[in-house]
């Protein structure tokens, strides 16, 4: 399932309540999620390429936890700045890091929906 599916992130949140035992559980892991979200992204910016051993690891993170979530395009888009700053992918790190940022943005939008309509 991705962002272009309309029930996206619906159906991965429900399944995930269904094996987590309901959405209260969910709603905790989005915000969460949500909450950390900004930090993460700060340390994959374009400003952040002097360090990328730390942009790495918040690719890193972001992936797994976006995964998790079922959103798997951010998840993807995740792993390509992850390889890239790990073998020094000069300016494709960049442009990596802003398509992160675009699909964080879409996640972030689609979560916060999700979750103002179950509180």
């Amino acid at each position: 399932m991705d962002e272009d599916d309309p029930q996206w992130p619906d159906a991965a949140l429900a399944a995930m309540a269904d094996q987590l035992g309901g959405e209260d559980i969910v709603l905790e892991v989005v915000a969460v999620y949500l909450e950390c979200l900004p930090e993460r992204l700060a340390a994959m910016s374009a400003d952040a390429l002097h360090s990328r051993e730390e942009m790495g690891r918040a690719a890193h993170s972001l992936k797994s936890a976006s995964a998790q979530l079922g959103l798997h395009d951010l998840s993807q888009s995740c792993a390509r700045l992850e390889q890239l700053a790990r073998d020094d992918g000069g300016a494709d790190v960049r442009a990596a890091a802003d398509d992160v940022t675009l699909r964080a943005q879409v996640a972030q939008e689609a979560l916060t929906r999700w979750s103002a309509g179950r509180t």
